[in-house]
């Protein structure tokens, strides 16, 4: 095992803290992406439960709760 010095442990916490922030910042952006598509698809699809936030969350726990079903006929 390496051994640092409070200097050096520092130096390697900031480098782990900046790597980790890049991570979240590029989660955010692809989960961001991905909701940009998902909505994409429920405009696709005529905005059955109008065109609001609302209605797409209402669209989107649809959607989940009918791929649970399909799951369970698959079982």
């Amino acid at each position: 095992m390496t051994e640092y010095n409070n200097e050096q442990f520092d130096e390697v916490c900031r480098s782990f803290v900046t790597a980790m922030q890049r991570v979240v910042e590029r989660i955010k952006k692809f989960k961001s992406g991905l909701n940009a598509l998902a909505f994409k698809v429920y405009e696709d699809a005529g905005c059955p439960y109008g065109n609001s936030p609302a209605g797409f969350q209402l669209w989107i726990e649809d959607q989940n709760r009918y791929f649970k079903f399909l799951n369970q006929r698959k079982n």
